[in-house]
Parts: structure tokens; C-alpha cells; sequence
């Protein structure tokens, strides 16, 4: 299905009094609409997407009156926005009631029955799709949302994919699976209510538990995400005002230089000790003199005894003993009873392989050693630690009294940071010898084992263990199912948007590693502002570019924060990832990308200006690129 907008209307909003704009004349595939800023950019941007997600009908008086002019008195606006969905046409009207701090939608389909119906309507295939507010900001773009696809703890990148590619309908037939399950337990046959209420209610505890945990859990990650930022700031500005006094600068540097070796040293003492540690003779004279008792008494005894049980076994089967006397049943089952009592052949290569090591073992200080070496170093790191305070306190004496209150904050956030990520340990971990008093209140695997028994309990006191059990196997392969599928996915929107990148931005090397929630680039923490536009409009293009839908794309000042080298690149490449390009342009985009237009077909030109305290809309190339001129 394709999705174009025709055009929309104003009607009483902010400075438009009633303004029309006509999309359909020629059917352009390119509409470059050039607005000053503060002529009403940003609020065409939003009423599109208002419009497309229904969000407006969740507006409350204030978002609605904020649309009233200012000019004039009026107790109602309205806001058209015409879209052709495949072959079909509907025509949406939002209107705000300014008097009651309203908005509410009517729909014409005129295709099928004409008139005003009152709501949003939307085609049934879509419903799933342009409902979804973050979906409809993915194609009604701005530079925020471009900064939203790259930022760390958001989720729009891949929720986008969900979306767009109906992966959440699999969410969906889990949630039917859940009410067929529920509808099961509800009408089960059962009729112990009391011990089946006490079941359910210990079911729902190690819900609550384990979700609450979940989290518990998530929080303690978000604000260790946050002071671990507060911290790299904190540092930052530490690092700058040492690096204004040349002096203290290098002796810090020399200090940290030092203190890195010295810590490379520790990592080195600390394995070769704990390689050691697996000799015994070398960690106690007691484990040692214990060895050589045993090693002396193997010899004496001569242990592993020569003959070995397999030999007996062997003998048992034969007609005949060594000595000539017949071996009858009695004889057989009195040897292969007697033939218990000495070792195999695997015992014996065991044993002979411990008697081997015990006689050529040789014990040393190795270890004492290392430890006298590791204390001598922890000794050599404090008082580094010593010396790094004491150009603090220099600092602190010429006159750098921040420096002071830095190195506080900086000590209490790393207290914080070291707080929180032993809790999250705790909640974490599955080793419960080192930490034997967890339970379910305190861990998420003992909340989960918790709730997975109470669960069973449950079930099976409904009589609908087995019905469940079925149905978490087939939720499980719908899950594996998704997961399989979003990775794919992401795979070949991966290649496809880098390879677009490459093209945009030739001279320096972005590329995007991996989607998680949002794009994670590879090597870099973060990009220039141009850049990011750069990176999610290609993202975009190539999340679209397989879709069953035909998307338009509307972007508000697509190149402002670029360099003229990028701006061309975006102009070339914009118009082969969408069928349809609505652009709101400023003067200031005209060099390196509004004119690379100029020699394009195909391209509507709409320059939209304040004049006499209404707005007018003046379409055609000559007067756009004439108002450039005089705007630059």
C-alpha cells in the first residue's frame, strides 16, 4: 500500500487565518516548502502527526488553546489534512474547541460513502501501524527525533522495525494464548475454592516479587547509567583545571602512568598466586608433609596392586582356572563376587598417575614470594594515592578551591556507583554459596523459582497443569519465533543503512554495530549534530525500503546543523529512499542542499510568508529561489 498526503488546511490556528496548501496538482514527487522561522514550521509538523497518530484526542485545554491566534478572538480552529491510502481517499478534519479546551477528529472516506463521520478512521491494515504516536515520528521528522534513534536507553530504533513489519502481532497471539489459558483455570472443575485461593494467592506473591525485583533491578542500572555520566563530567572538569597549571599537569600524568603499570602488575601477581594455589604443597608445609606421607605409603604398599579386576572377570567366563580346577557356577559367582574388591583398569591408571606426581612433585616459596611482592606493591599504589592527594591539595593552595568539592563528588559518586552495583549483584547472581542467605525477597532467580513452583501448584490444583504446560511451550516458540525474526531483520536494515552511510558521509567512517532499542555506532560514543540527521535518515530510508507500505517522509530543516559536503550527499540521496518528500525549508539550507534541487524534475516549490499580519502561500521555483536570495 502506498500513503501520500495531498495537502492540508488551516483554519484559525495561530497566524493561519485560512491558508490551503495543494499537494495534488501534478502529482510532484518532492514538495519544498520554504518557512521562516516562527511562521509555523514546527506546528504544521505537529498537527501532521496529531492527525496520523490520533494523539490530539488526548490533549488537554491547555496543548488545545496553545493553537488559538493571538490576532483575533475566535472560539475554533480546524485543522485538514488530506491522505490517499492505496487507491482510497480520506479526508480528516481536527478540530479545536478553544472555548472547552477540546480537539476531536470527523473523517470523510469520499471513496467509499462520502459525508463526515465522526472519529478517526483509519484502513484496517493499518490500525496496528499509524496508532502507534513513536511509529508516526519515524516519517513526521525533526532533528530531536534523529537524536532520540541514537540515544543510549531509547527504544525507538527498534520498536520502529516491531511496528512496521507487524512483528508485534506475535505479541499479540501470546496475549490471546494468556486469555484462553485464564478462561481455562476460571472454568475448571475444581471445587476445593479455599486451597485453590491460598494457590493462586502464592502464585501472584511470586509475581509481584519477581516483577518488583525486574524492577528494582532496571532502576539501579538507569541511575548507575546516570552517575557513572555525572562522574565522566565530574572527571572531565577535575582533568581541566589540573591542565591549567603545566606543572601539577605533568606530575599527575607521571602519577596515573605509574599507577597504570603498577595495576597491569597486580593483574599479573594476582593470577600467577591464584595459579599456584591449585599446588597444595605449595600452600601449606601441613598439605606438603601430608603428600609425602601419602606418596611414601602408596610405594610401601605397593598401590595400584598388579592384578586388576578386569583379569578376574575374564577368568570367570573361562571353563577352566589357572590352577586346572573346573569353573562351575558356584566358582563363577564366588570369583566375580571376590573380583569387587580390586580396582579397574581406568582406577588403576588414575592411581598409578597420582603415585606418578607425588614421587616427582617438588614443594617451594613460590607463593610467600608472590605475596611479599603483592604487599609490596599495594604499599607502592597507596602511596601513589598519596602522592595524586597531595596535587589536589597544591591545587587547592594556589587558589583552585573547586578542585576541593570535585574530588568530594567525585568520591561520593563512586561510593554510589559501588553501592548500587552490589545490590544489582545481589539481585543478579545464581552464586548462592557466596551468598547464602538470598531468597526470594532479595534474588531474581530464587523470586523466579519462587513463582514458577507457586505457579505449578497452582495449575495443577486447577486441573490445568498440562492445558498450561502446552501453551508455555507454544509462547516460548512464538518468543524464539520473534526473536529470530527481529534479528534478521536488523541484520539486512544493518547492511543496507551503512551502505547508505558510506555514501552520505564519504569523509570519515560511520557505520552502525547493532540495534539495541536504538543504533549503536560502531567505535563511537557519540557524532557531530549533522551527522546524526545523516545516520537516521539513512537508517529510515532502509527500514521503509522493504516494507509492504509506501511511506512519505516530512522532514523540518534537513540539513541546517550540516556541512555543504553532507548537504549534497543528503539532497542526492533523499529522493531515492522515499516516494514521497515533504520538506520545510529556511533560507539558510539553500547553499549545498535547497539548490541541488534546482535541476530536478518532479520538484513543487512553496513558499509560505507573513505578510500584512496573515499568511500566503506563493507556488513556483522563481519566486522560491528569488526569496532565498533576499531571506540569505
Amino acid at each position: 500500500m502506498r500513503i501520500r498526503i495531498l495537502g492540508w488546511k488551516y483554519v484559525n490556528i495561530r497566524k493561519f487565518k485560512d491558508v490551503e496548501l495543494d499537494l495534488t496538482t501534478d502529482c510532484k514527487k518532492i514538495s519544498l516548502i520554504m518557512m521562516r522561522n516562527g511562521t509555523g514550521k514546527t506546528t504544521t509538523i505537529n498537527l501532521i502527526r496529531a492527525v496520523l497518530s490520533g494523539k490530539a484526542e488526548t490533549w488537554n485545554a491547555q496543548e488545545v488553546r496553545a493553537f488559538r491566534p493571538k490576532s483575533h478572538e475566535v472560539e475554533k480552529g480546524e485543522f485538514h489534512l488530506k491522505i490517499e491510502y492505496g487507491n482510497k481517499r480520506f479526508h480528516y478534519i481536527l478540530s479545536l474547541d478553544y472555548f472547552m479546551g477540546k480537539a476531536y477528529f470527523q473523517t470523510s472516506s469520499f471513496e467509499e460513502r462520502g459525508g463526515l463521520e465522526d472519529g478517526r478512521k483509519l484502513p484496517v491494515n493499518l490500525r496496528g501501524v499509524l496508532n502507534q504516536e513513536e511509529f508516526v515520528n519515524r516519517f513526521i521528522f525533526d532533528g530531536e527525533q534523529a537524536k532520540k534513534t541514537l540515544g543510549v536507553g531509547n527504544q525507538e530504533a527498534e520498536r520502529a522495525i516491531v511496528y512496521l513489519y507487524e512483528v508485534n502481532k506475535l505479541d499479540r497471539l501470546i496475549s490471546e494464548i494468556n486469555h484462553m489459558v485464564k478462561i481455562r483455570q476460571e472454568n475448571s472443575d475444581k471445587s476445593f475454592e479455599r486451597s485453590i485461593k491460598i494457590y493462586k494467592g502464592k502464585m501472584e506473591k511470586g509475581e509481584k516479587l519477581y516483577c518488583n525485583l525486574i524492577e528494582t533491578l532496571e532502576k539501579h542500572k538507569q541511575a548507575i547509567n546516570k552517575y557513572e555520566k555525572n562522574l565522566k563530567n565530574l572527571n572531565n572538569k577535575y582533568e581541566d583545571i589540573i591542565a591549567a597549571d603545566v606543572k601539577l599537569k605533568d606530575e599527575r600524568n607521571r602519577l596515573l602512568s605509574e599507577e597504570k603499570k603498577m595495576r597491569e602488575q597486580l593483574q599479573v601477581l594476582m593470577g600467577d598466586i591464584l595459579e599456584q594455589s591449585k599446588k597444595p604443597y605449595n600452600v601449606s608445609s601441613i598439605l606438603d608433609n601430608r603428600l609425602k606421607w601419602l606418596a611414601k605409603n602408596m610405594q610401601v604398599l605397593k598401590l595400584p596392586k598388579a592384578t586388576a579386576q578386569e583379569f578376574f572377570k575374564e577368568l570367570a567366563e573361562s571353563p577352566r582356572c589357572v590352577c586346572g580346577h573346573c569353573i562351575g557356577k558356584e566358582e563363577k559367582e564366588a570369583i566375580l563376587s571376590n573380583a569387587q574388591r580390586y580396582l579397574g583398569q581406568e582406577q588403576f591408571g588414575v592411581l598409578n598417575a597420582i603415585k606418578h606426581t607425588l614421587r616427582k612433585y617438588e614443594s617451594s616459596d613460590i607463593i610467600k614470594r608472590r605475596l611479599d611482592e603483592l604487599e609490596n606493591l599495594v604499599d607502592q599504589l597507596h602511596e601513589l594515592g598519596n602522592d595524586l592527594d597531595r596535587i589536589e591539595l597544591e591545587a587547592v593552595n594556589r587558589g583552585d578551591d573547586e578542585i576541593s568539592q570535585i574530588k568530594d563528588d567525585i568520591d561520593v559518586l563512586r561510593g554510589d556507583i559501588r553501592s548500587l552495583k552490589n545490590k544489582c549483584e545481589l539481585l543478579e547472581t545464581k552464586d548462592y554459596n557466596m551468598y547464602p542467605n538470598l531468597n526470594e525477597n532479595t534474588n531474581i532467580e530464587k523470586a523466579k523459582k519462587f513463582w514458577e513452583n507457586a505457579k505449578e501448584n497452582y495449575l495443577r490444583e486447577t486441573d490445568t497443569y498440562e492445558f498450561t504446560k502446552k501453551a508455555e511451550s507454544v509462547k516460548r516458540y512464538i518468543s524464539r519465533i520473534k526473536e529470530k525474526t527481529l534479528e534478521k531483520l536488523k541484520k539486512n536494515i544493518l547492511l543496507e543503512a551503512n551502505r547508505k552511510i558510506e555514501q552520505i558521509i564519504s569523509n570519515d567512517f560511520i557505520e552502525i554495530e547493532k540495534i539495541e532499542g536504538h543504533l549503536v555506532l560502531k567505535g563511537r560514543a557519540a557524532v557531530s549534530e549533522g551527522q546524526t540527521l545523516a545516520v537516521a535518515y539513512a537508517y529510515i530510508g532502509s527500514l521503509f525500503e522493504h516494507s509492504q507500505i509506501e511511506f512519505p517522509f516530512v522532514v523540518d530543516s534537513p540539513a541546517a546543523s550540516m556541512d555543504l559536503e553532507v548537504r549534497r550527499e543528503v539532497a542526492s540521496i533523499l529522493p531515492e529512499l522515499f516516494q514521497q518528500l515533504i520538506i520545510f525549508v529556511t533560507s539558510g539550507e539553500v547553499a549545498g542542499f535547497g539548490e541541488s534541487f534546482y535541476g530536478l524534475e518532479s520538484v513543487r516549490y512553496i513558499t509560505v510568508e507573513e505578510s500584512s499580519g496573515s499568511i500566503k502561500c506563493t507556488e513556483g521555483k522563481d519566486y522560491f529561489s528569488q526569496f532565498q536570495v533576499e531571506e540569505g
